[in-house]
């Protein structure tokens, strides 16, 4: 199992009838797209989608890890609130962040890589999108939407529910980061309820299967 905790099992249950389909899933904050992964189970079942990683030490191991996968889109970027250059926070570890009051949390804790020791943050400048513009450059559907972007995953994930009925989106997997409440309350208006929950991660879920008003076939 590749999520942090259990998260596949719960993603992987909620498709078991079309596991083997051709579906397609967006992981935004994919990181090396194998550790703590919620998406690599399913690329492994051939799945294809989109999965996007503003850090250069994650993005060249996630390049490794799917260089025979054209169809896969593999996006060096950050996903924000405007188009342009982002000042972004990397480590080489799975906690690089845009947020200032992020990186001070973790600056100098003992980090996840055994070979890293500290995390150390050095900061660069990365591109960034809005999510309007990386749904036009890279358009659904998408069965399944990882959410992962350190310190700011809520405003990613109310972005992204103005597109989930256009995407077709059934299942989101989101870090809640203590905002628990107002993520419940938001995907409920989309009609996505609570399927699984760990000290991380949400998995919300939802009966309906649309991409732009039409049934997806499973």
């Amino acid at each position: 199992m590749f999520s942090q905790h259990d998260e596949e099992l719960a993603i992987v249950a909620h498709f078991a009838a079309s596991l083997d389909c051709s579906k397609r899933f967006l992981d935004i904050g994919a990181a090396d797209g194998r550790t703590f992964s919620n998406t690599h189970q399913l690329a492994l079942y051939g799945w294809s989608g989109t999965l996007i990683e503003p850090s250069s030490f994650m993005f060249t191991r996630l390049m490794d890890l799917y260089r025979n996968r054209p169809d896969l889109n593999l996006v060096n970027a950050a996903v924000g609130d405007y188009d342009g250059m982002l000042r972004f926070h990397e480590s080489r570890d799975f906690v690089s962040t845009s947020i200032e009051s992020h990186r001070e949390l973790w600056d100098g804790a003992k980090s996840h890589v055994p070979e890293v020791g500290k995390i150390d943050y050095q900061t660069c400048h990365v591109g960034t999108f809005t999510l309007d513009r990386l749904l036009n450059l890279f358009p659904g559907p998408y069965s399944m939407v990882n959410v992962d972007v350190e310190g700011a995953n809520f405003g990613v994930f109310s972005s992204l529910l103005r597109f989930v009925d256009e995407l077709g989106t059934e299942l989101v997997c989101v870090e809640f980061e203590n905002r628990w409440s107002e993520m419940v309350n938001v995907a409920a208006l989309k009609g996505f309820k609570v399927a699984h929950k760990t000290t991380e991660n949400i998995v919300f879920t939802r009966p309906v299967v649309l991409y732009r008003g039409e049934l997806v076939a499973d």
